[in-house]
């Protein structure tokens, strides 16, 4: 049950990223391996309590 789907643009071997969002608890890092930028990750990305990577 995904309620959120984010696109990764900038990233060469994930296509999409499936989070639920259950709430905006900032996380100290969530490092998205391929990702040549970690700022080029939408905000929000970075603010989900967790995420599941499905390549």
């Amino acid at each position: 049950n995904f309620s959120n789907l984010v696109s990764l643009k900038y990233c060469t071997n994930l296509m999409k990223i499936y989070a639920p969002f259950d709430g905006m608890i900032s996380l100290k890092t969530l490092w998205l391996k391929k990702c040549e930028n970690l700022e080029d990750m939408p905000m929000r990305l970075k603010h989900l309590i967790y995420g599941i990577i499905i390549i």
